[in-house]
């Protein structure tokens, strides 16, 4: 099954056997009995008891599963894109693409992260089909994911693509962290935009919480960055993740420091 959203064409690989919006599909058996027998009208039936069994059409033993499309449907509609269920109907919505209007308009606030809701009408009031948000930069939610990913990944590795280092101390009972980017290649110079710094502590109980700062922005990519960040350490806090995310460019690196030993 393939998936066309307003930004791509995505793809989902369903069971074989799956009927999308035809219904159960008869079997081979079921057609060459049907083409051979007259047709006849079943016999009457009482609806089932409370106490009896039956099974549905739909997960009778031979007989293609329906499966439920309001999830995909849920991820086509907020993007303005297309389910298509069909092989045959692929191509013609394909062609379909270039009769499409692109439009831009200058936010009062470029890339600060946030997602925005939008809604296009026409002079009558008629209200086109459009994605229902837009984006300017990386928003907060994923930069909170990826935080929690952090926090679950065995590796411990670093992630993301700028040359982030952090060195840590303790001063009066709270954490100091020293956050700086090494001088890095910009090929496509871009207008500054803020850092967005994220964090969070993971304790042995209890969901972490994730914080976000905005920081004053990498000016010159040839000159690095560093910022100063002091938190105050949670009781029972063991490990803690922190982020770094440059909202001109859209990239980011994050670590995660094993607070035990600094106990």
């Amino acid at each position: 099954m393939r998936l066309r959203l307003a930004t791509g064409l995505a793809l989902a690989a369903l069971p074989v056997g799956l009927a999308l919006a035809q219904g159960p599909q008869p079997t081979a058996s079921r057609r060459l009995r049907k083409s051979r027998k007259p047709w006849r009208r079943p016999p009457a039936c009482s609806p089932p008891t409370a106490g009896s069994r039956s099974r549905s059409p739909s997960t009778r033993r031979g007989s293609p599963r329906r499966w439920d499309l309001a999830p995909l449907r849920a991820l086509t509609t907020p993007t303005a894109g297309k389910l298509v269920g069909l092989e045959a109907l692929l191509d013609p919505l394909l062609d379909n693409l270039a009769g499409r209007w692109q439009l831009w308009f200058q936010a009062p606030e470029p890339n600060l992260g946030r997602a925005r809701a939008i809604e296009v009408r026409l002079r009558n009031g008629t209200v086109l089909r459009t994605r229902a948000w837009l984006r300017s930069s990386t928003p907060e939610e994923v930069a909170a994911a990826r935080i929690r990913a952090l926090l679950l990944s065995a590796t411990g590795r670093p992630e993301g693509t700028l040359p982030l280092r952090i060195e840590r101390s303790i001063s009066e009972g709270q954490l100091v962290l020293h956050l700086a980017v090494a001088p890095f290649g910009d090929p496509a110079p871009v207008a500054p935009g803020p850092v967005r710094l994220s964090w969070a502590f993971a304790a042995d109980e209890g969901e972490p919480t994730v914080h976000h700062e905005m920081a004053p922005g990498i000016e010159h990519a040839g000159q690095g960055w560093s910022r100063t960040l002091t938190l105050a350490l949670p009781p029972g806090a063991r490990r803690l993740a922190v982020a770094v995310d440059d909202l001109a460019r859209e990239r980011w690196s994050g670590t995660v420091l094993n607070l035990r030993e600094w106990r």
